[in-house]
């Protein structure tokens, strides 16, 4: 069988999650199954008891666009096999099912959720994994190559690639190559990998590229192989390549990244990273910080704190043709995200040139629709305070003299340096960055004292406080 490309729907390159199919022919599966949970729905696990009972093992699982996808097969080979749902590393749980002779056969990541699956009689003898960055994971992979060892699976949660490593008769040979857009895959796979003879083992996507390994199978190297990203119709793409004697080898999906940077005007595959500022037609403002947290990507505001008495923070958890849309949610100290489809939502137009914050103030709608600097954002802020200050709403006597007499019955102050800033205006707590590191999680959190915003809770950013 020649080795073609199947090429059925155009790169999204908007999409955060991906569905990869690889198909061989000459696999001994049969009674081969597949099913997917759908988009943003919890993995459930009933599917796998079903095909459990009726002989068959999982051979693949990831989280793709389509949400935990899984194949299963008879005749795979594989003995028991156990799997492990957590919204944490089950490190713990892997070091007991490895004394138990089980090894790591399929590994996923959602948003929220790790799928470890373990297997008996797997064929691996030895396994170790690691979980880093790329290039702390680099040396790392070619120390173990040296020994004996082949990537046997990968996926990137948002911040970290986790990299398992086997020792295994299936690959006499392996290497890796990253690409960074489709074409660039469709163009290595074919130059690099099949003119050369080689097989594709894996397909994963993550922190903006793609992550193939390849090299020689321990046997059968010459079997037909081809593959398909984001297909349009994944029944018919599936029961076409059963029609033709292949079956699914493998199902990749992954993260496109996460951005550690906040500076202002940030983009990330259509989604912003940072702090920007917003006012409405009638002059409402909004302070909102987009961010990612261990593949999840969250808003945050601490302008609309006042109103709630802590700053919301939202999760993107749908998605329209032209809005994304955010759910209210609670971020734990583990860093699990526990949506509360309950309260108002935030709508976020793709041209970011609307943002819908539901019954936000008074119970209404705020509806933003320009973005503006920082600076100007200040003078706004300035401008009412003066305003409400004038009027006697903002409870401050505007005396500004430095006299000892008058119809203040004595009370005098002059502006000074604020003691908690020095004068500087930003937050001593968070050095004006409006993050904190959480050393429980071990990712960046907002700042508590500014609650993201960055200025000083004592002055407000003024930089003076007044002296009485």
């Amino acid at each position: 069988m020649s080795l073609v490309l199947i090429v059925l729907a155009l790169f999204r390159s908007g999409a955060q999650d991906k569905t990869i199919i690889i198909v061989e022919t000459g696999l001994p599966y049969t009674s081969q199954s597949w099913f997917y949970e759908g988009r943003g729905n919890s993995f459930s696990g009933e599917e796998i008891s079903k095909n459990w009972d009726e002989g068959r093992r999982i051979t693949s699982i990831a989280y793709t666009n389509n949400g935990w996808f899984c194949t299963m097969a008879k005749n795979t080979g594989i003995g028991m096999q156990s799997y492990k749902v957590d919204s944490d590393w089950p490190g713990d749980w892997i070091d007991e099912k490895w004394k138990a002779d089980y090894h790591i056969t399929a590994l996923a990541r959602s948003g929220s959720e790790w799928c470890v699956v373990m297997s008996q009689g797997s064929g691996y003898s030895s396994q170790r994994y690691m979980r880093d960055t790329w290039d702390q994971i680099r040396d790392w992979y070619s120390k173990n190559i040296n020994e004996g060892y082949f990537m046997t699976d990968a996926v990137f949660s948002g911040k970290y690639w986790t990299v398992v490593m086997s020792r295994t008769p299936k690959y006499s040979s392996q290497g890796y190559l990253f690409a960074n857009t489709y074409d660039d895959l469709v163009e290595q796979v074919k130059t690099k990998v099949w003119d050369r003879s080689y097989r594709v083992h894996h397909i994963v996507y993550g922190n903006n590229v793609y992550l193939v390994t390849y090299g020689n199978y321990g046997s059968d190297n010459g079997r037909g192989q081809s593959y398909v990203v984001d297909p349009s119709d994944v029944s018919g793409y599936i029961d076409k390549k059963w029609n033709d004697s292949a079956r699914i080898s493998y199902i990749g999906g992954g993260y496109a990244g996460s951005s550690s940077g906040s500076g202002s005007g940030g983009r990330y595959l259509g989604k912003r990273t940072g702090r920007f500022y917003y006012v409405s037609d009638t002059n409402q403002q909004a302070e909102l910080n987009f961010y990612w947290n261990n593949g999840d990507y969250l808003a945050s505001s601490s302008t609309l704190g006042i109103g709630y008495g802590s700053f919301p923070r939202y999760v993107l958890r749908d998605e329209t043709a032209d809005s994304y849309v955010f759910y209210r949610a609670n971020l734990e100290m583990s860093g699990r995200i526990t949506v509360l489809e309950y309260l108002p939502k935030m709508i976020v137009s793709k041209g970011w040139n609307r943002i819908v914050l539901e019954k936000a103030v008074m119970g209404e709608d705020m509806i933003l629709t320009k973005e503006i600097s920082k600076e100007e954002y200040d003078k706004i802020s300035q401008a009412k305070a003066n305003f409400f200050n004038g009027i006697g709403l903002g409870g401050s006597n505007q005396n500004n003299s430095s006299g000892g007499s008058g119809d203040d019955g004595g009370a005098s102050y002059v502006d000074g340096p604020c003691k908690y800033c020095g004068g500087g205006g930003g937050c001593s707590s968070c050095n004006g960055t409006g993050l904190k590191y959480n050393s429980y999680g071990g990712y960046y959190d907002q700042c508590p004292s500014c609650s993201g915003s960055g200025r000083c809770f004592n002055c407000r950013g003024t930089g003076k406080q007044r002296t009485y």
